[in-house]
């Protein structure tokens, strides 16, 4: 997929945008609700749970099991990372 497809990557907590008023409306929802960035919910499960180091693992169990080991990675795969590619 090319990456002007795709949003800028952003830090949780970041408003986004805001919800526009006749999805706002369709859902109930007062209009112009604020949207935020936030994180996958496994993710988060695992910095939480102080899964933040080589070697430290976590499972995760809810309607998706997830393994989250900790790896040491590369340069470039870092760097891959944190640009969101």
């Amino acid at each position: 997929m090319d990456r002007d497809k795709l949003p800028p990557t952003v830090p949780s907590g970041v408003v986004i945008g805001t919800l526009a008023g006749e999805i706002a409306s369709e859902l109930g929802l007062p209009a112009h609700i604020l949207i935020v960035s936030g994180g996958h919910d496994q993710c988060c499960n695992g910095i939480g749970c102080g899964v933040l180091a080589l070697g430290q693992a976590m499972v995760g169990m809810g309607t998706y099991l997830c393994l989250m080991p900790v790896f040491l990675i590369s340069g470039l795969i870092r760097q891959s990372c944190w640009n969101g590619v």
